[in-house]
């Protein structure tokens, strides 16, 4: 019995001071679909160019093309959309050829990527393309996109009216999530409950701060910041390099800012939950700076955010047969109201349902194994891929 009070209060207030720092998070995190914050009117900000990197992206790579050219019809904004395909092996470069020769949009460029040099790690990721379509563009800003993007109506203009209102240099934008699975539901909501916790806007957002947070599927920078950082080429690692190229921005003095933009974009991240775990594991550990302490720590934590709760309650209503206890009556009904609180936290941060908030144990479980596994694919290699990639740090 004394363990189980032990535990109990232990795990109480860990979930406590979660909760407090996820609401912190949220109540200072700003949205860029809010129609009190500037609707950029002035003089018309310059050209963006949007670049799409791919990689085994068929079925997601047509939406994607046609949001960001549909995006911008009628809008004031100039603007280019260049799709580099990093010489992907299913039909992505089909469909792109297609889509040109069906559309015949002048704004539309695609170029099929250049091999990758094997002495060059960062060249294994996303950064190749991104640097590719770089190189070529022709705007003022570059606006980097992932294939899972959706840009809705105006998003270009909202954004790029953003930067030049605000004088910014990188704007990091999170888009709305969509999920199309159970897992991806109920697995989803946590990892973005940590990302709301460990990204506190407040520290992001400030420029005395090193803290920078790691947003690649919405990235628009100012050409001059971009160049004068080293561009994608300067990214150390072929994952999380959206992380590294943020931090580089904060700590040369650059502008940036983070927000949300649930009305601007959306992205359904994962095909099938083959894809959810690929792409959950191949990064978490480089984000803990390789530290197996911290992995371990993180993993730890994350197990008693979400599971233990649920385990201690278990525990208390079979064995211990605390049905007609006071103590633990409140015990109860603070953390299952935790819990939905935490999903419903996600809910306005990104969009996820908090519906499946009863099955958090069971996700919570999930999360924290995400960590111990990307913490083993790292270091061995071992089944280390993204969309059949193989991953590498020398």
């Amino acid at each position: 019995m004394a363990i189980f009070c032990a535990l109990s209060v232990f795990v109480t207030g860990l979930v406590f001071v979660f909760v407090l720092l996820q609401y912190k998070s949220l109540r200072d995190s700003i949205d860029l679909g809010d129609p009190m914050l500037s609707e950029g009117r002035g003089a018309p900000p310059p050209k963006v160019s949007i670049v799409i990197p791919a990689y085994n992206e068929e079925e997601n790579i047509r939406g994607c093309v046609l949001s960001a050219l549909e995006d911008s019809e009628g809008q004031s904004i100039p603007h280019e959309v260049i799709v580099v395909d990093d010489l992907s092996v299913d039909k992505t470069w089909k469909i792109l050829v297609a889509l040109r020769d069906e559309i015949k949009n002048p704004r539309l460029k695609i170029v099929r990527g250049e091999p990758k040099d094997s002495g060059q790690p960062w060249q294994l990721g996303k950064s190749w393309p991104c640097q590719q379509g770089a190189d070529i563009a022709s705007g003022e800003y570059l606006l980097f996109v992932d294939c899972d993007v959706r840009l809705k109506s105006g998003a270009v203009a909202r954004l790029a009216h953003e930067m030049s209102a605000c004088q910014l240099d990188l704007l990091l934008v999170r888009p709305k999530v969509v999920c199309r699975s159970l897992a991806e539901k109920m697995f989803l909501s946590n990892y973005y409950s940590v990302l709301l916790f460990y990204y506190q806007s407040s520290r992001v957002n400030d420029p005395k701060s090193k803290s920078a947070a790691a947003v690649g599927q919405v990235m628009m920078f100012s050409r001059k910041c971009y160049d004068m950082i080293g561009g994608h080429r300067s990214a150390p690692h072929p994952v999380l390099e959206d992380g590294f190229l943020a931090k580089a921005v904060k700590t040369s003095g650059f502008a940036l800012k983070y927000c949300t933009g649930k009305l601007l974009c959306e992205m359904t991240p994962y095909s099938s939950f083959r894809t959810l775990w690929e792409g959950q594991t191949k990064e978490h550990y480089i984000a803990l700076g390789f530290s197996k302490t911290r992995t371990a720590v993180y993993s730890m934590g994350i197990f008693s955010v979400f599971s233990m709760p649920f385990i201690l309650i278990g525990y208390g209503l079979i064995e211990l047969k605390l049905f007609h206890d006071q103590a633990f009556a409140g015990f109860l009904a603070f953390h299952l109201f935790s819990q939905y609180l935490m999903r419903r936290f996600v809910y306005l941060y990104v969009g996820i349902t908090p519906t499946y908030w009863w099955l958090n144990g069971l996700s919570g479980l999930f999360t924290a194994s995400l960590f111990i596994a990307s913490m083993i694919k790292v270091e061995t290699g071992i089944f280390w891929t993204w969309r059949g990639k193989k991953m590498r740090l020398d």
